[in-house]
């Protein structure tokens, strides 16, 4: 959320803001210490930083048909996986080895 739209908000929306974003402290302060400590030192969300410090690549992958059929190779459905499964699950390691599972165009 934007400084401009916390400074729109009153000192109880604030706090009732601190308190959904999990903050302590904040019973007492004032509206421009409220608004830092929603804000954090660098003027970020605190929520957002994290929620962008966790986000991992993330793979589309599609699942083949592969019997010898004239629909070999049709795609049978697509789904997605981080890349730290992706890295840790040898089974999709090996049906891509082996053409069962191709990565998305």
């Amino acid at each position: 959320m934007p400084k401009e739209e916390l400074e729109a908000l009153t000192v109880e929306e604030l706090k009732a803001k601190c308190k959904e974003l999990g903050l302590e402290g904040y019973s007492n302060l004032k509206k421009d210490d409220l608004i830092s400590l929603i804000l954090g030192d660098d003027g970020k969300n605190p929520k957002e930083e994290l929620e962008e410090d966790n986000e991992e690549e993330i793979f589309t992958l599609n699942a083949l048909r592969c019997c010898k059929t004239e629909t070999k190779g049709e795609v049978l459905g697509k789904f997605e996986i981080s890349k730290t499964d992706f890295e840790a699950d040898k089974k999709i390691q090996r049906f891509i080895e082996i053409g069962f599972i191709v990565e998305a165009d």
